[in-house]
C-alpha cells in the first residue's frame, strides 16, 4: 500500500511539474550567458475573404483541444494504474476503484492541457 501512496505522489508532482513548466517556458528562452532573448516575431500570412470570416470562439477551440487529447490522456492514465498494480503486486483484472481512477484521471489531464492552451493561446493568467 505504501508503495501506491509513493507512485501516485510521484505521478501528481511530475504532472504539477510538467504543467508549470509547459505554462513558464513558451515566453522566453535564455542563451548560454544567462540572458533573456526574446521569442521571434510570429509571421503572419493575408487572409482571403473566406478565411477572414471564419472565427474561432475560446470555447470551441477547448472543447477541440480537450477532445483531442484525450486519448493520450487514456494511455497516460491507463499506464498509471497498470505500473501502480505491478509496483504493488497486484494481479488479476481491474476493479471498479481502478475503473474509476482511470477515467477521472483522463478527463482530468484533457482538461489540465485544454485550459493551459486555452491560457497560453487568450493570453490569460490563472492567478
Amino acid at each position: 500500500m505504501n508503495k501506491i501512496k509513493f507512485f501516485l505522489t510521484l505521478f501528481i508532482i511530475f504532472s504539477l511539474v510538467g504543467f508549470q513548466f509547459s505554462a513558464s517556458a513558451e515566453d522566453y528562452s535564455l542563451s548560454i550567458t544567462d540572458e533573456i532573448i526574446t521569442p521571434p516575431p510570429i509571421t503572419t500570412f493575408d487572409l482571403t475573404e473566406k478565411d477572414a470570416d471564419y472565427k474561432e470562439t475560446p470555447l470551441r477551440r477547448f472543447e477541440t483541444i480537450f477532445f483531442i487529447s484525450m486519448p493520450a490522456a487514456a494511455i497516460f492514465s491507463l499506464l498509471g494504474v497498470v505500473s501502480f498494480r505491478r509496483a504493488s503486486g497486484v494481479s488479476g483484472p481491474f476493479t471498479s476503484n481502478e475503473y474509476l481512477y482511470i477515467v477521472l484521471s483522463t478527463i482530468g489531464i484533457s482538461f489540465s492541457i485544454a485550459l493551459n492552451d486555452n491560457r497560453i493561446t487568450y493570453r490569460k493568467e490563472l492567478y
